[in-house]
């Protein structure tokens, strides 16, 4: 088979229209899962410093999740702020 008729079998099997457009994933998206009735898992994005001082305290008292070091370090800081921030806190939390 020559070049000219293997361009002529390409074209002629080619159609206008046959090629689909991708579909844009849905795991692009801000995740939400709902993993009971109250709960919602969110992500959030931060600086990779603010990141990697994360992971070093997680790994420090050795944590597992993210999420737990992140309560801790909240509940460290309600446990050193003023009677006054700690009502204004709990006011706007529930």
């Amino acid at each position: 088979m020559n070049a000219k008729s293997k361009m002529d079998q390409i074209n002629s099997d080619f159609q206008p229209g046959a090629v689909k457009p991708k579909k844009h994933s849905k795991e692009s998206k801000l995740k939400i899962k709902n993993t009971g009735k109250s709960q919602k898992v969110k992500t959030m994005k931060m600086p990779k410093d603010v990141y990697d001082n994360l992971n070093i305290i997680k790994n420090l008292d050795e944590k597992q999740y993210n999420y737990v070091t992140l309560q801790m370090l909240i509940d460290f800081y309600l446990e050193h702020s003023s009677s006054d921030y700690k009502k204004r806190f709990n006011i706007l939390k529930n």
